[in-house]
């Protein structure tokens, strides 16, 4: 049985969405969008994708208040 994890996004002063992309010559497509509170969880985000999936690449944004 597939268990989903979820977790609360703590906006303290901003966030970091990370967009996965796949690209192609025609085409390229967003095949994820994730969004962490903390800078650390992005990046082992994105080097867990780039370790298994070597297709995709992932972009960083971060938002924060103004």
């Amino acid at each position: 049985m597939l268990q989903i994890r979820q977790t609360a996004v703590v906006l303290d002063g901003g966030f970091y969405t990370v967009i996965v992309i796949k690209p192609d010559v025609f085409e390229s497509e967003i095949v994820d969008e994730r969004h962490f509170g903390t800078y650390e969880e992005t990046e082992l985000f994105k080097l867990n994708m780039a370790l298994n999936h070597r297709d995709l690449v992932c972009v960083v944004c971060e938002f924060r208040e103004v």
